[in-house]
């Protein structure tokens, strides 16, 4: 099982990571990648009183932190955490678009396990 300063360092570095592959894709360079999905391989495993507080470094400190609030800014995007509907014991951090209706589909997703 990791521990919270890893899963902190993964989360930062796969917002990173997806906001360079959606320039590069922009301009035309790099390959087509249909899925926001991060990390790309190791997804973490942490406790459930770990998640909690990266729950809370996502949702409060990333997203007002000056290089994210920037890249991602909450005009324009909606930083929600939710159950991955998909795997049991996965917890997903997303970022979309902010729409009329709400929030569209995710630009980044990243996963990662609660035991």
């Amino acid at each position: 099982m990791a521990g919270l300063a890893e899963a902190k360092m993964q989360l930062r570095q796969c917002l990173v990571a997806s906001k360079n592959r959606r320039d590069l894709q922009a301009i035309g360079v790099g390959y087509a990648i249909s899925s926001p999905n991060f990390p790309d391989t190791s997804r973490l495993s942490i406790s459930e009183e770990d998640f909690k507080s990266l729950k809370k470094y996502f949702l409060e400190d990333l997203a007002s932190d000056l290089e994210f609030s920037f890249l991602y800014p909450d005009t324009e995007f909606a930083w929600e955490v939710a159950s991955s509907g998909s795997t049991r014991g996965v917890q997903d951090f997303k970022i979309s678009p902010r729409t009329v209706f709400g929030s569209g589909t995710a630009i980044f997703n990243y996963h990662i396990g609660v035991a």
